[in-house]
């Protein structure tokens, strides 16, 4: 959605159509996703200078409004469409209403926890935590309770060159996932001889 223009999102048809445009003056747009209603749009934004907030916009236009205060970065949105969760301000996960209201913060979310993405049913989240450095922890989280279970331990079968961390990917049910990771492999030389 984003483009090379960081005040609006371009929305592009899948069959014949026209591209819509979605403004949102003033504003430097980051990341986005669509809601589960498949009318609105969440996005990250920031004013000139200033730290990004949570907005949410219809696409058939008007002005978006601010959900969060600044600071958050954008996290997994509930299958009901009804809450977003966002880190920040600060290491601080919260649950953000969507049709805006008070956040509450969600427990047992650590610092180096990645928000993948919520369960089917709306009840876990999926949160991925590197534990060496050439593997990551999924683990699912009930964002009521705290309670975090380990739910499955990724990392390549040979280690070697594992340069940095890994992406990853799943379907709401679980059955399905990927991740990514980079390997910086190279060959040692040895010349004798040089004079």
């Amino acid at each position: 959605m984003p483009n090379d223009s960081p005040d609006r999102f371009v929305l592009l048809p899948l069959h014949a159509g026209q591209p819509r445009v979605l403004k949102a003056e003033g504003l430097e747009c980051r990341s986005a996703k669509w809601l589960p209603d498949g009318k609105r749009i969440l996005f990250s934004a920031a004013r000139h200078g200033r730290p990004s907030k949570l907005y949410v916009q219809g696409i058939e236009g008007g002005t978006p409004h601010p959900i969060t205060p600044e600071g958050v970065e954008i996290g997994p949105v509930s299958p009901d469409g009804k809450n977003v969760m966002g880190r920040g301000p600060g290491p601080t996960v919260f649950l953000y209403p969507v049709s805006g209201g008070p956040s509450r913060p969600v427990p047992g979310v650590e610092p180096a926890d990645q928000l993948i993405r919520w369960d089917a049913e709306g009840r876990k989240v999926y949160l991925a935590r590197p534990e060496d450095p050439a593997s990551v922890s999924i683990y699912r989280l009930d964002p009521a309770t705290g309670r975090r279970e380990l739910w499955k331990k990724l990392g390549p079968a040979d280690p070697t060159g594992y340069a940095n961390g890994m992406g990853v990917l799943l379907t709401p049910d679980g059955n399905v996932y990927s991740y990514t990771y980079t390997r910086d492999l190279s060959e040692l030389y040895v010349i004798e001889g040089l004079k």
